[in-house]
């Protein structure tokens, strides 16, 4: 925080570090419940905001017990995690274009035929999860996760509306949710007067 950091973000899962499951992109757990529960007390304790990058739904339930902020990614969620999600008011960022990409080879080229496979399955569940979450009424959050295609943030908004998102709401996750999930929202994130322009 002295340096300026207002979020802390847990890799919680990580497929680069080991893979769990030939089926579905999943990872090895980073950390245990009790590192979790500790790391976010102290993150809130400082006034930190913690988002956890999950792609199953049991570290997604981890990450909900612990108290995050918010989830990314979140790739396999069943509905009754979305209704938790919604309950204790934790939000989601889907980053749902990203996986796409990576299916169809456009980002970590080259993919294997196996990875293509298993990447199909992830965007087909994916996007399940994007709908029960939004069926649950979980506050949605925009964001991409393409640092290798700079200028394409746009294409999320087209994936989120194809999937069920009002188009008014996909914007909103764009501007005024993610600043207030960001807690900037008294400076932009909605077109007032004195707010940022951009």
């Amino acid at each position: 925080s002295k340096l300026g950091a207002d979020v802390i973000k847990i890799y919680m899962e990580s497929y680069e570090k080991r893979e769990t499951s030939k089926d579905s992109l999943t990872g090895a757990m980073h950390y245990t419940a009790d590192e979790l529960r500790i790391l976010v007390d102290e993150a809130h304790h400082n006034g930190l905001r913690v988002a956890a990058h999950v792609y199953s739904d049991t570290a997604a339930r981890l990450a909900i017990d612990v108290g995050v902020n918010w989830i990314e990614h979140g790739l396999y969620l069943t509905e009754e995690t979305c209704r938790l999600m919604a309950k204790k008011n934790i939000y989601y960022v889907p980053t749902l274009m990203v996986y796409e990409l990576w299916r169809d080879g456009i980002i970590f080229s080259p993919v294997p035929e196996e990875n293509k496979r298993k990447l199909a399955r992830t965007v087909k569940q994916h996007t399940l999860s994007f709908q029960r979450a939004l069926k649950a009424g979980v506050k949605i959050v925009f964001g991409t996760d393409t640092f290798e295609l700079p200028g394409t943030n746009a294409q999320e908004l087209e994936r989120m509306t194809a999937y069920g998102m009002r188009p008014i709401d996909a914007l909103r996750a764009a501007t005024h949710s993610s600043a207030t999930l960001l807690g900037i929202e008294r400076t932009t994130g909605s077109l007032e007067e004195g707010k940022a322009a951009d």
